[in-house]
């Protein structure tokens, strides 16, 4: 099999702002396996933006994900 490498694009606070064509790209590692390599690229993009803006990031999909999982829990009860 071959091998792949993700490459996560975004647009940093200031590239957003000032030229809407301008993103980041970092690169995933090279990997057998395609998740692994988006993984890296991700956590990558998200530890340069943290840097960046110096603050936390949240995944609002998985924080909304377990606030409906806590309701259905606290229906069920």
């Amino acid at each position: 099999g071959g091998r792949v490498c993700v490459t996560a694009f975004f647009h940093t606070p200031t590239s957003y702002v000032e030229d809407h064509g301008s993103r980041m790209a970092i690169p995933g590692v090279q990997c057998i396996d395609h998740a692994m390599s988006e993984d890296t690229a991700a956590m990558e993009a998200i530890g340069y933006i943290k840097c960046m803006v110096k603050t936390e990031l949240r995944d609002y999909n998985y924080s909304n994900m377990k606030k409906l999982d806590e309701e259905k829990s606290v229906s069920k009860a």
